[in-house]
């Protein structure tokens, strides 16, 4: 099955198709408390969103996504949400869809890809680690902690 999976460009299109997909998919991974992407959240156009983000499709089947912007005052990439439907986190779906986007900014000779993550949340901590992701900040609100996380694309 792994062989047929599809990581392609995210499209504002394809995102419009299938908003409820996306909307449901980001909710699904979000603690309720946490949650305040919305249609518009999706729908919001941001600089370099449709270069750096991704979805992955197996057979017509939207899986996951990961959507970016970039922030040219840094030439970071930054990850502001990726999600994989459940029944197929063992694909290794977020694994390529990061493969896809280190990539892209490696081309595009972008310095780094930056993220935030909820300290609560040791399976995505363990997964960015693990694809080389270093913890650069621990933010604290009144709600959360959460990890400012870089990755290096250029050394």
């Amino acid at each position: 099955m792994e062989d047929k999976i599809n990581i392609i460009k995210l499209s504002k299109q394809l995102l419009l198709n299938n908003i409820d997909f996306f909307i449901k998919l980001g909710k699904d991974i979000i603690p309720r408390e946490l949650q305040y992407w919305d249609k518009e959240h999706y729908l919001l156009e941001v600089d370099g969103k449709w270069d750096y983000s991704f979805c992955c499709i197996l057979e017509e089947k939207l899986m996951g996504f990961l959507i970016c912007t970039k922030k040219s005052e840094k030439n970071f990439v930054h990850i502001n949400k990726m999600a994989i439907s459940k029944e197929y986190r063992s694909l290794k779906i977020g694994s390529k869809m990061l493969a896809t986007l280190k990539n892209t900014c490696l081309n595009n000779n972008i310095d780094a890809i930056s993220l935030f993550t909820n300290k609560k949340n040791e399976g995505a901590l363990n997964f960015y680690l693990k694809h080389g992701f270093q913890i650069e900040d621990i933010i604290k609100d009144e709600t959360t902690e959460r990890y400012y996380m870089i990755h290096k694309i250029k050394v």
